[in-house]
């Protein structure tokens, strides 16, 4: 149930991130996508081994569901969040949607607890927005350097 709940969230994600207008170009959101994959996999590893904070499930679903989730919700997630700051929609909505990308980020730890994929243990929602709010800022920071560089602004002479 939890894997197909997961990939029916997955699919949801990548509909609407195809629906929005974007201002990057292919090997942008591929250059982002696998940015994104490396930092957030070392993030959950660093949780996981070395912290303990995050247990995560024993079973092949559990498993499955949780690579499911790390390699594809929430790079998606960041990436839809990427796609509408470079947008041209006013800044108002931009900050609404980004919020609500932040709180789909967070109710998905929370569909991972109630599947019982993971389990955390010294954790609290603020810690996720937290998580999850400065990964976004630091990775709108990289993808703004990144679109500076086709524009020559970061150029030493």
């Amino acid at each position: 149930m939890i894997l197909l709940l997961l990939a029916s969230i997955s699919w949801i994600i990548l509909i609407v991130l195809c629906l929005i207008p974007k201002n990057l170009r292919v090997n942008e959101l591929v250059f982002l996508y696998m940015l994104i994959e490396i930092i957030t996999i070392s993030i959950f590893t660093f949780l996981d081994i070395n912290l303990h904070w995050v247990i995560v499930s024993k079973s092949i679903k559990g498993s499955l569901s949780m690579y499911l989730a790390r390699t594809l919700i929430i790079p998606f997630h960041y990436l839809l969040f990427i796609s509408v700051l470079f947008s041209h929609i006013k800044a108002k909505w931009k900050g609404l949607i980004s919020a609500a990308i932040l709180i789909s980020l967070c109710l998905n730890d929370q569909v991972y607890l109630w599947g019982k994929v993971m389990s955390f243990e010294n954790w609290h929602v603020i810690y996720s927005v937290l998580m999850y709010g400065v990964f976004m800022l630091l990775l709108w920071w990289i993808a703004h350097w990144f679109k500076g560089l086709e524009k020559g602004e970061h150029q030493q002479t």
